[in-house]
């Protein structure tokens, strides 16, 4: 489809992409048992991995509001300290991860859902956090992490989420893309356009970058605002 030497082509190439993803859907698709439909609707243990995803983002959603408004100022756990315990700089990438995870290990792990960092894929790679349940017969969810400011913070969608984890049999495609964002200043400038000012505009940009309706069916995207409340 981009070999403008092909472009006579467009319509049958863009059908046989058509056809092979509505293919690829329903060779991944599985009818739930009453018991995992039961469970489903009432917010227990996942039955597939998309309900995996969804239950997992509402999670990551709900702790991104209580780091952002909790009255234990839960924001302080991503960053390193002055001695009067206000804000100074932001803590390493993994030592974020490893706050988060510990938070979402403690509201995962009743429902039987399993949370491990450094995740392993195929060819030795490691997606930030592993989520699987079902264990070796059941299904995972890569969650690639990146801080504000990180080089790579508008391509690893791309570069690693999708080419390196979701490609597992076992996700079935989808992941999960979390930014830690530590304000506007630092934050790495875009491809194009101008830098996003706010966590939600960051998230509505990372978005944008989803390429098709699949991934954006597959690819959820959560940023977590670790700044100071004003």
């Amino acid at each position: 489809l981009e070999n403008e030497k092909l472009d006579k082509w467009q319509y049958s190439l863009q059908a046989a992409l058509s056809q092979q993803l509505a293919n690829k859907r329903e060779a991944d698709f599985n009818y739930s048992d009453i018991r995992r439909v039961s469970n489903t609707l009432q917010n227990l243990a996942p039955s597939n991995v998309a309900d995996l995803a969804a239950l997992s983002l509402e999670h990551i959603k709900d702790l991104a509001n209580q780091i952002r408004n909790s009255d234990t100022d839960d924001y302080k756990q991503y960053w390193n300290l002055d001695s009067h315990a206000k804000p100074d700089e932001r803590r390493h990438e993994e030592a974020c991860r490893d706050a988060f995870l510990s938070d979402l290990k403690r509201r995962l792990a009743p429902l039987g859902i399993d949370a491990v960092p450094e995740g392993q894929y195929a060819g030795d790679k490691r997606a930030d956090i592993r989520l699987s349940f079902g264990g070796t017969n059941g299904f995972n969810l890569p969650i690639e992490i990146k801080c504000s400011d990180h080089k790579d913070l508008w391509y690893a969608i791309h570069n690693q989420l999708i080419k390196k984890y979701t490609r597992d049999p076992g996700a079935h495609g989808y992941g999960i893309y979390l930014v830690f964002w530590f304000g506007a200043e630092g934050v790495t400038p875009p491809p194009e356009g101008p830098r996003p000012k706010t966590a939600t505009e960051l998230e509505a940009r990372l978005y944008d970058l989803l390429a098709n309706n699949e991934e954006r069916r597959q690819i959820a995207i959560g940023v977590i605002d670790c700044t100071e409340p004003i």
